[in-house]
């Protein structure tokens, strides 16, 4: 294992499971929710890095990770998150340990002898709601928890909040918020990565166009963000569809280009001197001529921009279901063992983008 020396340096993937089958915010996976242990973890790890792959996004759930807000870390759901990061660390792994929340939280989602509980007994909570219930003290709070549990260890990096939408605080509060959870985290030692995301799901579309919560513009707002060591975290998908049109179905074809969806924010970040990951990144499985063409732009896009782009972690659903649309690899249901799906080839194709045993 190591980082590419040419080109943007981690190019990985999302190793979902850990964040599944949360009732309390909505989330279904194509599986029970599930962490994996040290046998089955070595095989996928021998298997990504033979594909050349050098990074992993590990989305995990703020509600099982700690039961109440501010209270102690689950002995439990804590030692599954350390154990899966210390192997695959060791292994030479980066590995991105994602809240994967949407600045949401339930309180009540597990009963006293710690069991998750059922649908109409937990409470969800928005970040920045009049309620209170949900504040940057929560969030800086389970950070510095985590950071603690990590600080020997330089090859995690903290990804603060996947995707936060629809959340009533405008653009400057919420980046002078994230610069007090970068802080809590730095207060206790810690300096690995930090990927800060945006105020509209990491989207890159809105970045210099609208502020979705009100407040200035993302690219203004973004500007207090001071550290040593952080990038902001970016997601952007390439539909076969008009993002904009909203019929249902939808029937206009995407008159964009992948690579038009990250201009903006490229230049930006040039411009500004900032860092930029793509920790979530695909194409229709269901149009593979047209995601063969739009991963192969994207990723020599993003080489070509390695003066501002760390890294890209595509979306991986490992579900054979033709409504999910990011498949690069299934699970063979006789082993259990990780195997190609159908988007596998878009980024292993002639050992363009990945090649193993990076330097």
């Amino acid at each position: 294992m190591g980082i590419y020396p040419d080109g943007v340096p981690y190019r990985g993937i999302n190793r979902i499971g850990g964040e599944y089958m949360d009732d309390w915010d909505g989330w279904q996976g194509p599986w029970p929710y599930y962490i994996p242990g040290k046998a089955q973890l070595a095989g996928e790890l021998t298997y990504y890095a033979n594909k050349g792959f050098n990074a992993i996004r590990f989305p995990i759930s703020w509600e099982r990770l700690q039961h109440t807000l501010r209270g102690p870390l689950d002995a439990s759901y804590k030692k599954q998150v350390v154990d899966f990061v210390t192997q695959a660390t060791v292994a030479g792994w980066l590995v991105v340990v994602d809240l994967h929340n949407y600045n949401r939280y339930a309180t009540d989602a597990f009963d006293a002898a710690g069991n998750e509980t059922a649908k109409g007994t937990f409470t969800i909570h928005t970040y920045g709601d009049t309620d209170g219930a949900l504040t940057v003290g929560d969030l800086a709070d389970v950070w510095a928890k985590l950071a603690k549990v990590f600080l020997a260890n330089r090859s995690v990096a903290f990804g603060l909040m996947n995707e936060p939408h629809d959340f009533p605080v405008p653009s400057d509060v919420w980046f002078a918020d994230l610069q007090m959870v970068i802080d809590a985290i730095r207060g206790t030692g810690a300096n690995q990565l930090i990927l800060v995301p945006n105020s509209r799901g990491s989207d890159v579309k809105h970045w210099n166009e609208y502020a979705p919560n009100g407040g200035p513009l993302d690219s203004d707002a973004a500007q207090v963000i001071k550290d040593a060591n952080y990038a902001f975290d970016m997601h952007a998908y390439h539909s076969h569809f008009d993002p904009d049109d909203h019929g249902d179905p939808p029937t206009k074809p995407n008159p964009h280009t992948y690579v038009q969806e990250l201009e903006i924010v490229t230049t930006w970040a040039r411009d500004n001197g900032r860092m930029l990951f793509l920790s979530e990144c695909g194409a229709d499985k269901n149009y593979p001529a047209e995601g063969t063409k739009a991963i192969d732009d994207l990723l020599s896009y993003l080489n070509d921009n390695a003066d501002v782009w760390l890294g890209w972690t595509p979306w991986d659903d490992a579900d054979p279901d033709p409504q999910k649309q990011y498949t690069l690899t299934l699970i063979d249901k006789v082993t259990g063992n990780r195997i190609d799906g159908p988007e596998m080839s878009w980024y292993t194709a002639g050992k363009k983008y990945l090649k193993p045993n990076t330097v």
